[in-house]
C-alpha cells in the first residue's frame, strides 16, 4: 500500500477533500474474554479508558478536528467522548457504524463457537461465505453494504473538513478490505488494535491511506495483540 496511488471507494466522487481519522473503541471486558459482542452494548474497561485518553492525545496535538461521530455502542461511544472533550465539540452518533450483528452468538466467547458449533464456525468465519447470516442477526454482505454507505455518506458529508470516526475491529476490517478492493483470502490479514489510529483522505479519484492500525501512541497501554483475539470478537 503507497500514498502515490489512491484506491477507489464504492463510486463515490467528491468535489474537494474529506479527512477521516478513524478509531477502533478500547478494551471492553469482551474483547479480554475474546467474546462475539457485535451488538452486545459493554463498557470500556479501565484500561480502555485509559487507551481513549491517550488516544485523544494524540489526535489534539496532530490534528485540527471538526467533528467526532461515533457508533452509538458504549465502548466506541466512550472514547468518542474522550475525544471530543478535548476539542470541546458534541459526539454525533451513527447506527452503521455499529459492529455487525452476531445474532444468537452474541456474548458466547469464540472458542466456545469453535467447540460447540465447529461446522458453523467454519462457514461463519469464512469472508469467502458472504451471504451466509448469523441466525438473528447479520450476513456478511449486509454489513459491508452498510459500512460502504457509512463510510460514504461521512466523505460526503464532511468535504473541507477533518472528522474523527469512533468505530469497531470488524467494521474497519470491512472498510479497508472494500476499499482496497482486496480479495476475500486477505480480508482478515489486519487485526485493528484497540484505540488504534488510521488515518484516511478521500478525494475525487479515490481513497488515500495515510496511516493503517497505528498503535505508537499507546506504548504500555496496549492491550490484546493481534494475534490474541479472534477475528470477529469486536
Amino acid at each position: 500500500m503507497t500514498e502515490s496511488q489512491p484506491f477507489p471507494m464504492f463510486g463515490l466522487q467528491i468535489d474537494g477533500a474529506t479527512r477521516l481519522i478513524v478509531v477502533r473503541h478500547g478494551e471492553t471486558a469482551g474483547n479480554v474474554g475474546q467474546l462475539l459482542h457485535g451488538h452486545t452494548d459493554l463498557p470500556l474497561t479501565e484500561l480502555g479508558q485509559r487507551q481513549a485518553e491517550r488516544v485523544a492525545a494524540r489526535i489534539h496535538s496532530e490534528f485540527q478536528v471538526d467533528a467526532v461521530v461515533s457508533s452509538p455502542l458504549r465502548r466506541a461511544h466512550g472514547t468518542a467522548a474522550a475525544i471530543a472533550d478535548r476539542f470541546g465539540a458534541p459526539v454525533e452518533l451513527e447506527t452503521n457504524l455499529m459492529e455487525i450483528n452476531f445474532g444468537d452468538y452474541e456474548g458466547i466467547a469464540y472458542a466456545q463457537v469453535l467447540a460447540d458449533f465447529p461446522d458453523t464456525a467454519r462457514t461463519a468465519f469464512d469472508p469467502t461465505s458472504p451471504n451466509w447470516q448469523f441466525p438473528n442477526g447479520e450476513s456478511r454482505n449486509g454489513f459491508n453494504e452498510r459500512v460502504a454507505g457509512a463510510f460514504s455518506d461521512l466523505a460526503s458529508r464532511h468535504v473541507g473538513q477533518t472528522a474523527v470516526v469512533v468505530t469497531h475491529g470488524g467494521v474497519l476490517t470491512s472498510f479497508l478490505a472494500q476499499a482496497q478492493q482486496l480479495s476475500a483470502e486477505q480480508w482478515m490479514k489486519t487485526r485493528f488494535i484497540n484505540c488504534s489510529l488510521t488515518s484516511v483522505e478521500f478525494v475525487r479519484m479515490g481513497v488515500y491511506f495515510h496511516a493503517v492500525n497505528d498503535h505508537s501512541h499507546l506504548d504500555e497501554f496496549l492491550s490484546l495483540t493481534p494475534n490474541q483475539e479472534s477475528p470477529r470478537a469486536r
